[in-house]
């Protein structure tokens, strides 16, 4: 347990952090380094992991990959979420449980080529699978208490959250914007508002698209 008092070992986690950091803030970012940023902070990332090794022994070594994955890969993304607010002022209600479900939506659009995600889409269009999830979603918003209080206090019912949906699709916003946007008592009140002051449909979308840090 020697590495516990060489300060190379603290030295190391920290650089980890910083790493992973950069690697989920250019996975989030949109701009035009964004993926060298991400590439280059996953590269360092294990070529720290593995100089580690060589200033600390195995036992040090193998501590930080274990710490690394329980926990400070955690802290790189809680920072990462910072410094994306930072950069991103008006992306008002990304929380970072947002943030991480944002960081999920990322990876799946990455995944899937064009044609694939148009015959995925297409297959569950004919076996009915996105009808099903959008009415069990709808409906666990339509059941929760504090939007359908929302909804009341501007004398709407809860085909009010159709209509948002509706809008928001139309628009193109995708999925993430979406379901965050109907799903939120705060983003519902400034739609109906938003609505009542005659704003435009490609504007009230636009409005949210920059609330939530941007489409996906």
């Amino acid at each position: 347990m020697d590495f516990i008092t060489n300060l190379s070992w603290y030295g190391f986690a920290i650089l980890l952090i910083i790493c992973s950091a950069l690697n989920f803030f250019g996975h989030h970012a949109k701009g035009t380094n964004s993926k060298t940023l991400s590439l280059i902070g996953g590269i360092f990332s294990w070529v720290f992991l593995i100089v580690n090794f060589i200033f600390t022994g195995w036992i040090g070594g193998i501590s930080l990959i274990v710490l690394f994955y329980l926990f400070l890969n955690h802290l790189g993304n809680r920072l990462a979420f910072l410094l994306f607010k930072m950069f991103h002022p008006e992306a008002v209600y990304l929380t970072y449980g947002l943030f991480k479900l944002r960081s999920q939506e990322i990876d799946k659009n990455r995944n899937q080529s064009y044609d694939d995600m148009v015959k995925t889409l297409a297959d569950n269009i004919r076996s009915g699978t996105v009808d099903k999830e959008k009415e069990n979603f709808i409906s666990g918003v339509k059941s929760n208490g504090v939007i359908l209080q929302t909804l009341k206090q501007f004398g709407e019912n809860e085909s009010k959250i159709d209509d948002m949906h509706n809008v928001l699709s139309r628009q193109g916003v995708g999925d993430f914007i979406v379901k965050c946007s109907i799903s939120n008592p705060t983003l519902i009140r400034d739609f109906m508002l938003l609505e009542s002051k005659g704003v435009s449909e490609e504007e009230i979308a636009f409005y949210f698209i920059d609330r939530l840090g941007g489409a996906v």
